[in-house]
């Protein structure tokens, strides 16, 4: 009588090597949140934004907020600036916007020496974004101010202005 063992079942021969494997499934996994990356369009939402001012006052950007005003180069946040400092006190506030000005770049000592008794002197509220990441998902071009105009927390048109009175058209603000 004769006993046959079963065989042993022959290795498994995969088709990819396992780091392919895992690389496509961690892509997969991923691929939710690839499509967030890059900057804001039209229809996506804005996630909310918690800053600070030039007085160390909280500013939020909310599902509230209507419009937001975005600089991140120094000659446009001067020109945002004359156009807000010539505008009323209140501007801001009964156009429910808020200014946020991407500060990321400059050095500390600068900021804490020059530009913050600078902006301190001003009439409104500059929202400062002192890293990057803050801003990253706002869109922007080069010598333009960005104006987004939000409802309820969405993106309902992007305008880039480079001067003053395209940036007080885009505001609604009256061009003297």
């Amino acid at each position: 009588m004769s006993t046959s063992r079963p065989s042993a079942p022959s290795p498994r021969k995969d088709r990819w090597p396992r780091p392919v494997r895992l690389g496509a499934l961690s892509l997969l996994l991923a691929w939710p949140l690839l499509g967030s990356a890059g900057p804001l369009a039209v229809g996506d939402a804005l996630a909310p934004l918690s800053l600070s001012d030039q007085h160390d006052r909280a500013v939020q950007v909310d599902d509230r907020t209507r419009l937001v005003v975005f600089s991140a180069e120094k000659q446009v946040s001067e020109m945002v600036s004359r156009v807000l400092s010539a505008a009323p006190p209140d501007t801001l506030d009964r156009l429910g916007a808020v200014y946020v000005s991407d500060i990321s770049g400059m050095p500390a000592i600068i900021t804490q020496v020059f530009a913050l008794p600078r902006w301190r002197q001003l009439p409104f509220s500059t929202a400062l974004a002192r890293d990057e990441a803050v801003t990253a998902d706002l869109p922007r071009q080069p010598g333009c101010a960005t104006v987004l105009t939000l409802r309820n927390g969405e993106v309902a048109s992007i305008q880039y202005v480079m001067d003053a009175a395209q940036l007080q058209r885009a505001m609604g603000v009256p061009v003297p």
